[in-house]
């Protein structure tokens, strides 16, 4: 089930995110981020920013925040449980990610920043209808590897 995040989720979104944090390029963030930093993050995404979550019967599977930008644009993050990835789950949560951002009078693009290794997030964001809307080289480095960051974008508005 899709629902908005309550406070009561920030442990598990915090074990996720922490999880890509020392495992993944998806970010270039090396140290993981303390229960007092995600009560701060969780509570910047008041309307018309959000955070939903795929949860069944009490496990969360992923989260997909959209965070303020500047001028009606959003971006998009998107973590999925280690456990859950490739099952559908971000496809879930794009969905209605998008749903909810186009009753949203106040945004008018999403915004995605991702890096080259992962593929399968660029394909599920270009699948949605996200257009590619440039390139970072080298925007920077994690386990000493560098990396280019990707950027897309959709109109909502």
């Amino acid at each position: 089930m899709i629902r908005t995040a309550v406070r009561e989720d920030t442990d598990s979104l915090r074990k996720i995110y922490n999880d890509a944090i020392m495992n993944t390029t998806a970010n270039f963030e090396d140290k993981p981020k303390t229960s007092e930093e995600m009560e701060v993050w969780f509570e910047s995404h008041r309307p018309p920013y959000t955070i939903l979550v795929d949860e069944d019967e009490g496990f969360i599977r992923g989260f997909v925040a959209l965070s303020p930008f500047k001028n009606g644009k959003a971006v998009i993050s998107m973590y999925v449980h280690a456990a859950c990835r490739n099952s559908g789950v971000g496809k879930r949560l794009l969905s209605e990610l998008i749903r909810y951002a186009s009753d949203q009078e106040e945004l008018a693009m999403l915004i995605l920043c991702v890096t080259q290794d992962n593929k399968a997030c660029m394909k599920l964001f270009e699948s949605a209808g996200f257009v590619p809307s440039g390139k970072l080289d080298k925007a920077g480095s994690k386990f000493g590897k560098e990396l280019d960051v990707h950027l897309y974008r959709m109109r909502i508005r």
